[in-house]
This record gives C-alpha cells, structure tokens and sequence, in this order.
C-alpha cells in the first residue's frame, strides 16, 4: 500500500494563497477534506490540494494556451490572418504552447460569437496558463 504524502495547513495556505481560517471554513464545509491527527491538527492529501489548484503533477511545467483573434467586418479578413500570426508568433516567444485558434469576424457589441463561445466551453472542460487576445 501506497501511503499518499500529507501536508500540514501552513503548506496548503501557501499554496492556494488563502488564510487559515478560510481552509478550516473549507474543511468544515466538506470542499477540501481534512484529515485529523491525535492532537486535532488538520492534514491535507497533497493530491487532493493539487485537484483544487487544477493542476496534473505530470504537465505542471506545461504553458498551454489559447488565442482568440476577431475582426468586425469581412473585408478585414487579411488583418485576421495576420493577428493569428502575431498572436503564434508572441506565444511561441514566450514559451507558450498553442493549445488551439479560435476566430471570429464579428462585432465587438455582440457576445454571440461562435468562436468567443467555443473558447469558452474549452476553458470550462481543460485547464489553460492563458488566453492570449
């Protein structure tokens, strides 16, 4: 059997950036389940702390990222192309893995945006570092 590492409360508050009174409201709650010793200090399972911060511990050191390019007429559609190289162009300088393009030729008023919704539904399912615009 595996014993999986634990970690004590200061450890876990430095990591999520929160205070200790907000992890024992957590714990209290049931969203982060603490694990009690003899003299009633709280543990914390490390990966269970990881899951929280959404990170995998095998593509932590990942930088994947998005890019969402959008013009407001057809007739700029030259500017759109060249906005997606600049945008691959930042992101591969900065170290970014381009995790997928999403476009649109639309107006900036309206939030109904093929591309803009994709983008969105994406982020909610797999975790990104960014979304580059």
């Amino acid at each position: 059997m595996i014993s999986e590492k634990l970690l004590r409360m200061k450890e876990v508050t430095q990591l999520l950036n929160v205070t200790p009174q907000t992890l024992r409201h957590w714990s209290k709650e049931g969203f982060l389940t603490a694990i009690r010793g003899k003299g009633g200090h709280r543990r914390f399972k490390r990966s269970e702390v990881l899951c929280l911060m959404r990170l995998d511990p095998f593509s932590e050191a990942e930088n994947r990222c998005l890019l969402y390019c959008r013009v407001s007429t057809s007739i700029q559609r030259a500017d759109l192309q060249r906005q997606c190289e600049r945008l691959e162009q930042f992101a591969g300088a900065n170290g970014y893995t381009v995790e997928g393009i999403y476009k649109d030729i639309a107006s900036g008023m309206n939030f109904k945006r093929k591309g803009l919704l994709d983008l969105l539904h994406y982020c909610q399912k797999n975790p990104v570092k960014a979304v580059l615009k």
